[in-house]
């Protein structure tokens, strides 16, 4: 995918901490159901399916961090420690300037500075 306007980076970049902690619940709930076929012989191709399950969420995490960490890897360390603040944390701008030490106008123009520079750029 690749990012045409800053409103498209601040949605992908919105949906991060959803989408890692989906991907967590599904690795949790196929894990448990794993475990719970790994006790009967009879069920080990039910056993199997799970654990390639596992491992496919495993990479699309994989790849979801990857994604992040090459975005943020293009802006300097002001932009990134607001980015990060803003959609890792989920640090809301009311207390963002406790967290980054600028204030909250000045982190709000370095945090559309960023969303610029990102414009253009591709996830997968």
């Amino acid at each position: 995918m690749k990012f045409n306007n800053a409103n498209e980076v601040r949605k992908w970049l919105r949906n991060i901490p959803f989408l890692k902690k989906e991907i967590e619940l599904k690795i949790k709930f196929y894990k448990e159901l794993q475990n719970d076929f790994d006790f009967s012989p009879s069920f080990s191709e039910t056993s199997e399916y799970y654990k390639s399950q596992i491992e496919e969420l495993q990479n699309k995490m994989k790849r979801l961090m990857e994604d992040v960490d090459k975005l943020f890897s293009i802006l300097d360390d002001n932009e990134r420690t607001v980015m990060t603040a803003r959609y890792i944390n989920l640090i809301r701008w009311d207390y963002i300037e406790f967290q980054v030490f600028y204030s909250r106008r000045q982190a709000i123009r370095v945090h559309d500075k960023a969303l610029l520079k990102l414009v253009g750029q591709t996830v997968s």
